[in-house]
Parts: C-alpha cells; sequence; structure tokens
C-alpha cells in the first residue's frame, strides 16, 4: 500500500503506511473553499474475492458492437476502472447492458461503482448518492461495509450532513464499525462544511483512541483552521506533531500558518512558525511573509524577532525604506528598549531617510508611560550625538513632545534651549506645533509668546497648525483678542481653524457677552458646516434667545455628531 507524504522541505514522497481499505488517495489542498478534493479507492471489492482489482483498463468496449463482444469480466474489470475514475455515464453504460442484455440482477458490485463514481469532484453529488441509496433500499439489497465507506468517501467531496449522519446510525444498527479510512472521510466532510469544531472533536477521539492519523489530514485541518483565522487551534496541532516528532509535516502548513498568522498580527503562530521554520533555514518566506512578521513583531513589542527578520531580509540585498524601519523602531519601543529604537531613527537618517513625526508615535507612547522616559531619552540623544550619529529632528521633537503632552511645559523649554547641541541646523516648524500644543495644554501664553519670537527670530514660517494652536492658548486668557487676530491672519492665508478651535472661540465670546459668536457660526453656516452643538452650547450663556435659529438648523442638520473641545496629539 502506497500514501503520499512530504517532506519539510515540501518535497513529495512515497512510503509504506499501514492501511486496510485504500489503495491511494490524493488531497489537494483546502486552503481555499472552492478547491476539489478528489480520492482513489477502492473499498467497494477490496475484500471479496470475486471482486478482485483490475489490472488494467479494459479499451474501446463502451460501442454496441463492444459491449456485444466483450466478456463479462472484461465489463467487470471496466466498472471497476470507470468507478475510480468517476466515470459515471460509462457505469451507467455498463450496468444496463449487464442487466438487460446478460440478465445479470443488481447486486452490490453494481450499486458500489455507482456510488464509488460519485467520489469525483466533478461528476459526483450527494444527491445522487442518496439517490442510488434509495434505490437499493427499494431493491432490498443491504449495503455492506465497503460501500459504506465508499458513501463516506463521496460525502467527504461533497458533504451532506444529514445523509452522512443518516449513513453512520445504519451502520450502528448493523454493527458495523468505522474503519480509520471512514473516520479520515468524515472529518474532511466536516471541513468542508466548516463545522470545525466538530472536527476537531473527531480528531481527538481518533487521538485518545490510538487511531493513527495521516498527515494529510493534519494538513488539510490547518489549512482550513488558517483560513477561518483560528490560529490558536491551528498552532495547536502544528505543536502537537512537533511534540509527536511528526516527520511528515508538510512544508507547504508551515508556509500556510506563517503566511495566514502574520497576515492577522498572530503573534503566537507566527513566532512559533518563524522560529521553527525559517530561523532553521527549512523555509524561505516571501518578502511579503517577512514585511508581515516584522509588523507583527512590532504591534508585540518582540523586537528580537523584528531584528531578525532584518537578518533575513538584508541577506537578501533589500533595500530597506521608511516602513521597515518604522516596524523595527516600533518593536523597540514596546518593548522598552528606547535607546535602540532611538538608534533606529539615527540610523534612518545616516541611511538618507529623513523620519517624520508620524516616525516617532510609537516612540512618543512609550515615553508618556514613564514619568521621567523623556529624560533618560534627552541623555540617549546626547550620547548619539558622542558616538557620531546624525539626530533627525523628529527624534528631538518626540523627546520633546513628552513633558509638554505631560504638563510641564518648563521642561520642554529647557529641552529646547540645548536642542542646537544636538542638531546645529536647529528646530524646525514641527518643533514649536509640539511645544505650542504643551503651552496650550499648561495654560502659558507667556511661553507661548517666547516661541513666536523665536519663530520670527530664526524665519520660520507658521503654517494652519501653528496658528490654530495660538488661538487655543489666547482663547484661554481674560483678554482674548490675540484669538482673533491670529485669526485673521489665518483666514488671510486662506486657512481655516479646526471644528474645535471655532467652538472653543464662539463659546468664549458666549461667556463673555461678545456678540462676534454669531460671526463665527456664521462662517461656519456659510462653509457648510453644521453648528446645530455650538449653538446649543451658546445658548447655555445667552438663554433662549438663539433658541429659534437652533431648532431650525437641528431640523437641517438632523441630529449631527457632538464635536467635542479637544487637544489632538498632533
Amino acid at each position: 500500500m502506497e500514501d503520499i507524504g512530504a517532506t519539510e522541505e515540501g518535497v513529495v514522497l512515497v512510503g509504506e503506511v499501514e492501511a486496510e481499505d485504500e489503495e491511494r488517495i490524493h488531497i489537494n489542498s483546502l486552503r481555499e473553499p472552492h478547491l476539489e478534493i478528489e480520492f482513489r479507492t477502492k473499498p467497494f471489492y477490496s475484500k471479496s474475492p470475486h471482486n478482485p482489482r483490475p489490472k488494467e483498463q479494459p479499451k474501446g468496449i463502451l460501442t454496441a458492437k463492444g459491449l456485444a463482444d466483450t466478456s463479462s469480466e472484461a465489463l467487470h474489470e471496466k466498472l471497476l476502472w470507470d468507478a475510480l475514475e468517476g466515470n459515471v455515464r460509462e457505469i451507467r453504460q455498463i450496468v444496463d447492458h449487464l442487466i438487460r442484455e446478460r440478465h445479470e440482477q443488481p447486486n452490490l458490485m453494481h450499486y458500489g461503482a455507482l456510488i464509488q463514481a460519485n467520489v469525483s469532484p466533478r461528476r459526483g453529488s450527494a444527491a445522487m448518492v442518496a439517490a442510488i441509496l434509495n434505490e437499493m433500499k427499494d431493491e432490498g439489497i443491504v449495503p455492506d461495509s465497503d460501500v459504506y465507506g465508499s458513501v463516506l468517501q463521496a460525502l467527504s467531496v461533497h458533504p451532506d450532513y444529514i445523509l452522512r449522519n443518516s449513513v453512520l446510525d445504519e451502520m450502528h444498527q448493523r454493527w458495523y464499525n468505522l474503519r480509520r479510512q471512514g473516520w479520515h472521510d468524515i472529518i474532511c466532510g466536516l471541513i468542508r462544511e466548516r463545522q470545525y469544531e466538530l472536527a476537531l472533536d473527531k480528531l481527538e477521539h481518533l487521538q485518545r483512541e490510538g487511531i493513527k492519523v495521516k498527515p494529510w489530514l493534519y494538513d488539510q485541518l490547518t489549512y482550513a483552521l488558517c483560513e477561518a483565522e483560528e490560529f490558536d487551534e491551528a498552532l495547536k496541532i502544528m505543536k502537537f506533531r512537533v511534540m509527536r516528532e511528526d516527520p511528515w509535516i508538510s512544508g507547504n502548513s508551515w508556509y500556510c500558518l506563517l503566511d495566514a498568522a502574520s497576515r492577522c498580527y498572530h503573534y503566537d503562530s507566527t513566532r512559533y512558525a518563524w522560529k521553527k521554520r525559517v530561523e532553521t533555514n527549512f523555509i524561505n518566506p516571501s518578502d511579503g511573509i517577512c514585511i508581515n512578521v516584522l509588523n507583527t513583531a512590532a504591534r508585540h513589542g518582540d523586537f528580537v524577532l523584528a531584528t531578525d527578520v532584518f537578518r533575513v531580509l538584508g541577506n537578501r540585498l533589500v533595500r530597506f525604506e521608511i516602513h521597515h524601519y518604522e516596524a523595527l523602531l516600533e518593536a523597540y519601543a514596546r518593548g522598552g528598549d528606547i535607546r535602540s529604537a532611538l538608534t533606529v531613527l539615527c540610523v534612518m537618517a545616516d541611511a538618507g531617510i529623513e523620519p517624520s513625526d508620524a516616525s516617532t508615535r510609537a516612540i512618543y507612547r512609550s515615553l508618556c508611560k514613564q514619568p521621567d522616559g523623556h529624560k533618560r531619552a534627552f541623555e540617549i540623544l546626547h550620547l548619539l550625538r558622542r558616538d557620531g550619529r546624525s539626530t533627525p529632528i523628529a527624534a528631538i521633537n518626540c523627546v520633546l513632545e513628552a513633558p509638554a503632552s505631560l504638563g510641564d511645559i518648563t521642561q520642554a523649554l529647557e529641552y529646547y534651549k540645548q536642542l542646537r547641541d544636538l542638531r546645529p541646523d536647529g528646530p524646525n516648524i514641527a518643533t514649536f506645533n509640539v511645544l505650542l500644543r504643551g503651552c496650550g495644554m499648561s495654560r502659558r501664553k507667556d511661553s507661548a509668546m517666547f516661541l513666536v519670537s523665536e519663530m520670527q527670530a530664526l524665519g520660520i514660517r507658521p503654517v494652519a497648525l501653528t496658528y490654530d494652536r495660538l488661538i487655543l492658548v489666547c482663547v484661554q486668557e481674560d483678554n482674548y483678542e490675540d484669538a482673533f487676530k491670529y485669526l485673521e491672519e489665518m483666514e488671510a492665508q486662506g486657512w481655516m481653524p479646526r471644528i474645535g478651535t471655532y467652538k472653543a472661540l464662539a463659546v468664549k465670546c458666549a461667556k463673555s457677552g461678545d456678540r462676534r459668536a454669531r460671526e463665527l457660526t456664521a462662517k461656519l453656516e456659510r462653509k457648510g458646516i453644521k453648528t446645530v452643538e455650538i449653538c446649543r452650547e451658546l445658548d447655555k450663556f445667552w438663554g433662549s434667545e438663539r433658541m429659534e435659529n437652533t431648532e431650525i438648523l437641528e431640523q437641517q442638520g438632523n441630529g449631527e455628531s457632538r464635536e467635542s473641545i479637544m487637544y489632538d496629539s498632533v
């Protein structure tokens, strides 16, 4: 008996296995639901001395003359071959000839061949199997264990849960035990039906009973679970096979697990497959999979795994881009290694890739979680500078932003004053935007005005966000006229504050009895922006004077979502 297995490199081999009722099985991957599974077996004649295996396929006997000139024994040979090939039409033609012309009584061999032919993924169907079984019942022919085996095999390709359970009940009533192949067919059918929990239960039953599970069934279930994104169960199967030192684990199974798990950022499965097969050079993953693994490592702070991905890509002479470095520094930042994360930013600058402020978000979040993390980070920047590293402005801005967002604008300004020690080129507009945000959160207009004078001295032109944050700083003061001054400058350049900034200024005017609040809401309305929520805020301070207009706007806005006064983290 032969079976098909696979080495860890994915090379298909043929070896000896223990099997009672199968000749050869060809399994196609279930990774995609529409892929076909094709079986080749002979259960309906495997044990019968009257139905020996056909030695070779008879040729050219399907014409009327050919059927008449061919012996019954040769027709039986042809019948069995057609069953293996799934030739339903030819089988019916031969059976019709044997019954009508040679007066054979319908028997298990005829019906067994018809059922076996329905294993074909293209020509068979569960409905046809059910019709044949009903016809056998009408003829008073009782299926034997081999015919039941063929039925289960056909239902593994064309699943029908009700018919399968009915057949199993009949087998139980007639004291037929399931063979190993029958269990495999049942599990295959459950996989086809996407009843993965039941399939896993049956698999565990086989393991408890000590029934040897074929490698292809493990592979098939792994593909299906990966497709369904049930990575925990797929990982359990792979770990079980590794623990049992299964030599037939398909390389395709490992590749499928690594590909699907990394694509969905499932850390445990990704890390296990990488360590078991990529680090040991059994698998050479594609660049796309490497990127997915790198992103998975970044999300979970596994800088060891991320560094190994860089090793694999580096061996291929891949040109590293900004998204490679960002994933690596995120892995370091989430893993708590701030020095390495900042070093990656310096390496990017040395490689001619200027990191942006967006590249530093992982470092920023890590620094904000540690009260004194920014102090250590600033010291690290000095050390890197002494080592001859280029210090990108994005790295400095990130360290400045941490104390500023924590309300310690004084410390942030101290770092700002030492900025030229780290970067002779000085700050950029992003530096001032970060510090102005801190001034607004700390209600420090004096510091904001100092920063404005610094910008003017350095010749750095403000952008829309700069004006927006200056307005938010000024609107918190009792004398908020500077807010309107900056608003006028902003609008003169064709820029518009964010909705929350408009709302903050309008509410401030309302609290102060300033009629310019109406002008602000009118500007928003002219730009097509709903002002229902802003008007509600104004009504709290102006009474019912604008209530009528508010009701009209509510009808027009039909319940627009609320805008909140908040500071963004950009």
